[in-house]
């Protein structure tokens, strides 16, 4: 089982009972000022009132008041007793049990009003997704919270070990499970319930190609980027029943699109592509999450990591995620398509703890298979019996494996001098051996470093071997970065000369390999490494390059970069 880790801790969501249905879904405090409320009325958002006539009572086990619930012929009053608040045991089985009583709804996609998204007030520029607009807001919310009331609900540990486990903190289990349920029936409460329109309503079937096509040839391909099986790009000829993963793929693959037309905001069909997602997910918030439910979840989290800046949207996502893969047990070396979604997800995870400065949510011992630590690591990475192309692939995950054992060396800051200087110089060996040991194919093709240019040339042939080897770069600039005086000078190791590189030329190596290779996965992945390389660059010129080069990124794949650009600028004194 997955060690106690706060860092996985739902925050608790304020409760909101009254007011109008914007407010609800925004979890503000309503004046209840009529026709329209005092926060609708600053914010410019459609004040939306419950009919008094269409609403019943709802009790939740746990809670002394009613809750209002809209009453509609597909969402039917769930019936439960005022009962005392329980201890913890009977509340779990109480939820599961009022769970049971949820049937799937009919949810139109259509917006609330007449009006389109993209007319409201709230419509935004391309490059993230607003962080004001309710309907996103709302959205995200839903699918956090539905990611922590499956892992929580469908957990095969026992109450008492899932609230100490998993989502330790301040609240009770049965608050948490009370939160997290609200959340969901306020998804519900924000939609006019009834019979929405067919998916073939929402896109056309030209539309539904050209999303597909788009899929195909571009996402699919940087979910895939260290799994030579395209276990995600795959995924299409198996999923034409599987509505929410369907529906995710092309969520994200509408919004790409919107991304890479300059002059077009988030359009309604990648909203209501989103919220059809939710509405077939949420109908299976009681079920243990198959892998399809899983797949699901992490499109969507790509979906939220490439549309915005690292808010806590990232954060919240992720901490879902990882929700779900503790309860699945999924880890690195569970095969097929549930460890391509183990390292799809990862690689995010690593990319989230260096810009956020932490270490990842998943613990690397819980990366690999149960009794397996730490130092069994390299012979389970490297294992002989892997063919060619998953050897090559598990070269480059053991790379990110390594990336993350740094991050958590240098960005805990809770170990003793000598642990630290003991990892320290064991991250360092094992990093040496990665490089001396690398495969003929994750070689360059070509690796020029020519004077009078600003960086290298770097080609390389497969994308585990661009991707695997930036972030060998990132690793020793963030090892080398924190390392202590006392490990001054470096060990005497029988290291390759490349180990006893400057922090510079690890830089420049990192931003050389994107400048020459064009995979959009790896340029994607390249983020974070070419923020930490480029902080490390005082030449007005290659400053410039660098901030060329994201802008590139960002109009050639549609993953957001101008945030990181505004973060390099702050961090030159521009």
């Amino acid at each position: 089982m997955f060690p106690k880790d706060p860092l996985l801790l739902p925050e608790p969501r304020r409760r909101v009972k009254t007011g109008c249905l914007t407010c609800r879904r925004k979890h503000k405090k309503c004046d209840e000022a009529k026709p329209v409320c005092g926060f609708c009325t600053r914010r410019r958002f459609e004040c939306v009132w419950p009919s008094r006539a269409s609403t019943f009572h709802l009790m939740v086990p746990g809670d002394e008041r009613p809750t209002k619930v809209p009453a509609t012929p597909d969402l039917q009053p769930i019936e439960a007793k005022p009962v005392a608040k329980p201890a913890v045991s009977s509340s779990f089985c109480d939820l599961k049990s009022l769970l049971n009583e949820v049937k799937p709804v009919a949810v139109p996609i259509t917006p609330s009003s007449d009006e389109s998204v993209r007319d409201r007030p709230w419509a935004f520029e391309r490059n993230e997704v607003s962080g004001v607009s309710p309907d996103y807001a709302n959205l995200r919310e839903t699918l956090r919270d539905y990611m922590f009331l499956n892992a929580m609900t469908t957990s095969p540990s026992t109450p008492a070990n899932l609230s100490g486990n998993i989502f330790e903190n301040d609240l009770s289990l049965d608050d948490q499970l009370l939160n997290l349920t609200k959340g969901i029936n306020a998804f519900h409460d924000g939609l006019e319930f009834g019979h929405g329109p067919a998916d073939n309503d929402i896109l056309s079937p030209e539309e539904n190609l050209l999303l597909l096509t788009r899929y195909v040839n571009d996402i699919g391909p940087w979910l895939d980027m260290f799994d030579h099986r395209s276990c995600f790009t795959a995924l299409l000829s198996k999923t034409a029943k599987d509505d929410p993963l369907m529906c995710a793929i092309l969520t994200i693959s509408s919004r790409q699109r919107d991304k890479l037309q300059h002059d077009r905001p988030v359009s309604e069909t990648t909203y209501r592509l989103y919220e059809r997602s939710l509405t077939y997910l949420i109908p299976k918030v009681k079920k243990v999450p198959d892998t399809s439910v899983m797949a699901s979840c992490v499109i969507l989290c790509c979906f939220e990591m490439m549309s915005s800046d690292p808010s806590e949207t990232w954060t919240k996502h992720l901490k879902g995620c990882a929700a779900l893969f503790r309860v699945a047990d999924l880890h690195g070396f569970s095969g097929g398509l549930r460890q391509a979604v183990f390292w799809c997800f990862i690689r995010m995870d690593v990319m989230h703890a260096i810009s956020h400065k932490t270490a990842t949510l998943i613990p690397c011992e819980n990366w690999l298979p149960r009794n397996c630590t730490v130092q069994h690591a390299r012979a389970l990475f490297l294992d002989s019996k892997f063919d060619g192309n998953e050897s090559r692939d598990m070269y480059a995950n053991y790379m990110v494996f390594l990336l993350a054992r740094v991050c958590r060396l240098v960005y805990s800051g809770n170990l003793k001098q000598d642990d630290f200087e003991s990892e320290w110089i064991e991250l360092y060996t094992e990093l040496d051996r990665w490089w001396q040991d690398r495969p003929s194919e994750m070689h360059p093709v070509v690796s020029v470093f020519k004077d009078g240019t600003p960086f290298p040339s770097i080609l390389f042939c497969v994308a585990p071997a661009i991707s695997g080897t930036q972030m060998f770069h990132t690793a020793m600039i963030l090892l080398m970065k924190y390392k202590t005086r006392i490990l001054r000078p470096l060990p005497t190791l029988a290291v390759d000369p490349v180990m006893r590189k400057s922090l510079i030329w690890h830089a420049k190596c990192v931003v050389g390999i994107s400048l020459s290779n064009s995979d959009h996965g790896c340029l994607n992945n390249a983020l974070q490494p070419l923020w930490v390389a480029g902080k490390l660059m005082s030449s007005k010129e290659e400053q410039h390059i660098i901030v060329q080069l994201l802008r590139d990124i960002e109009n050639t794949t549609g993953w957001s970069t101008s945030w990181r650009i505004r973060d390099l600028q702050e961090h030159w004194s521009y």
